[in-house]
C-alpha cells in the first residue's frame, strides 16, 4: 500500500458532511504538503474515504496531487432502489483533465459505472460509452437509456474498496 506523502488533494477535492466542508473546497484542517492537522480526530467520513491511488489501482504515475484528481469507489442508488457501485473520478475544476486517467476510466467503465466530475459537469459512463450528462436545473442524471438504470442516481455511501475491487474490477496495468 503506498503513502500520501505530501498529498492533500482530498482535504480540497472531497466534501466532509461533519465540517460542512464541500467538494473543491479546502479543508480548515489541511496543512497543505503535510496531511491532516487533526487526523488522530479526523472526522468519519474521512476515515472512511479510500483513494484508490493509494491501494495501487491508479498507476503510480497518476498521483492525485500531480494530475488534481481523486478517485474513489462510492455507492449510488438508481430510480428503481438498485445500489451500484460507481467509481467517481473527482478532477479540479481549475485543471485540465488528464487524458491518460480519464481513459483509465472509460476503461473501467467497462466493469462498473465510472462518474466524471469536473466543477459542475457531470458524466456517467458504462461499457466505454458516456450514458447520462447532469442536468444542473433538475439535480439529477439526464439519460437517453430505456431501462433507465442510471436517472435519478445519487450517492448513498463510501464503500470499502475491496468490497467491488475483490469481486468485480481488476487493477489497471
Amino acid at each position: 500500500m503506498r503513502e500520501c506523502g505530501g498529498c492533500t488533494q482530498c482535504c480540497y477535492l472531497v466534501g466532509v458532511p461533519e465540517l460542512e466542508k464541500s467538494d473543491s473546497e479546502q479543508c480548515l484542517h489541511c496543512d497543505e504538503g503535510w496531511g491532516c492537522a487533526v487526523y488522530e480526530k479526523r472526522p468519519q467520513s474521512c476515515q472512511d474515504f479510500n483513494c484508490l491511488w493509494l491501494t495501487e489501482f491508479i498507476p503510480e504515475h497518476l498521483k492525485p496531487d500531480k494530475i488534481k484528481t481523486v478517485v474513489m469507489l462510492v455507492v449510488g442508488q438508481s430510480r428503481g432502489g438498485d445500489r451500484l457501485p460507481i467509481m467517481l473520478f473527482t478532477i479540479d475544476e481549475k485543471a485540465p483533465i488528464n487524458a491518460e486517467l480519464h481513459s483509465l476510466g472509460v476503461y473501467i467503465s467497462h466493469q462498473t459505472a465510472v462518474q466524471f466530475t469536473h466543477g459542475e459537469r457531470r458524466q456517467m459512463w458504462q461499457n466505454g460509452k458516456l450514458v447520462a450528462e447532469w442536468n444542473k436545473r433538475t439535480q439529477h442524471f439526464d439519460t437517453d437509456l430505456k431501462d433507465g438504470k442510471f436517472v435519478d442516481v445519487t450517492v448513498t455511501d463510501r464503500i470499502a474498496v475491496e468490497e467491488v475491487v475483490n469481486d468485480s474490477i481488476s487493477p489497471a496495468t
